[in-house]
């Protein structure tokens, strides 16, 4: 309803969460960060990516072996799962040795390449970024499935490489 009212969805949403109290004399402890204790796994595991997948509008019918090797997505693809882990881990490390900061005890290179392959997972911006970018609907959809194969090759990797460290926990 509030949509239909000219009011976007996403502020109706602010508005709602401004109105849920963060203590209350009946409830012991914060009642809001109750909420979103309860609300964190599943709007991260399930909602966003749900919502990230839905927005990003990919025509999955026209996907070709030649559409992921076209040179705009191959470099967006490149560009995810190897340029930004390869900047961040390459001045973290000169950070390192030039003594601008040291890494918290426990925490080596390979947790920061670990994470910094987790950044390629750069799917919502990435795709606001396009649409502002191209306007040739080719090009569009080049970029869109050059973002989503990246970010899930991105989020695989960097998965596996923290998870050898870190065991996850249910």
């Amino acid at each position: 309803f509030v949509l239909k009212s000219g009011i976007h969805a996403t502020i109706a949403g602010v508005v709602l969460a401004s109105t849920i109290p963060n203590t209350t004399e009946k409830y012991d402890g914060s009642m809001l960060k109750e909420l979103e204790h309860r609300l964190h796994n599943f709007v991260g595991i399930i909602v966003l990516p749900t919502f990230a997948f839905f927005n990003s509008d990919i025509n999955f019918g026209d996907v070709t072996l030649s559409s992921i090797y076209s040179p705009l997505s191959l470099g967006i693809i490149l560009g995810l799962i190897i340029g930004k882990p390869l900047g961040i881990t390459l001045f973290t490390y000169i950070g390192l040795k030039t003594n601008a900061f040291t890494l918290p005890d426990g925490i080596s290179l390979k947790d920061i390449f670990g994470l910094s392959l987790l950044c390629g997972i750069g799917f919502t911006m990435s795709l606001f970024i396009n649409g502002l970018a191209f306007t040739d609907i080719n090009l569009i959809d080049s970029s869109k499935l050059g973002i989503f194969i990246g970010s899930i090759i991105s989020a695989v990797a960097g998965y596996i490489i923290l998870s050898s460290k870190y065991k996850l926990k249910n």
